[in-house]
């Protein structure tokens, strides 16, 4: 769900963390761990389909300027920060409502549809009619 794609494929990974104060509608901590392809490598084999890197897709990069253009924007958002309104935004772009994804939960592989971006950020998934919901872990689209 907190993934950058270019077309089909995973360039960044993004791990974030928010404590909510629902009453105040403000956020009280943000948490973000963020990983860049940035150079052409030879994935593994399970994930060779899904991954791509900035320098595969033409743009080339330093990790240094990549991080402090990361750093800078983060930096422009923070006393704007509304995570309402980037859940808002993020269901309206989200790309992968309607579309079958696989993820591992309990030891074993699912095969699911997603349906929803809920409040709290959880993704709403449904496998055989059954809805479970995800809060965390990685998610892949199932390709055709």
């Amino acid at each position: 769900m907190n993934d950058v794609y270019l077309g089909e494929k995973k360039v960044c990974g993004i791990l974030t963390e928010v404590t909510l104060d629902a009453e105040a509608r403000t956020s009280r901590d943000i948490i973000v761990g963020i990983g860049i392809n940035l150079k052409k490598t030879a994935y593994p084999e399970e994930i060779r389909h899904i991954a791509v890197s900035l320098e595969e897709a033409g743009i080339s990069a330093r990790a240094g300027e990549v991080a402090a253009k990361v750093i800078n924007c983060f930096d422009e958002l923070y006393d704007s920060f509304d995570i309402f309104e980037i859940l808002r935004e993020y269901r309206e772009l989200c790309f992968i409502l309607g579309r079958e994804i696989v993820y591992n939960k309990d030891g074993r592989e699912h095969r699911a549809v997603a349906k929803e971006i809920l409040e709290n950020g959880n993704l709403a998934v449904e496998e055989n009619g059954e809805r479970d919901i995800l809060s965390s872990g990685e998610i892949s689209i199932v390709v055709s």
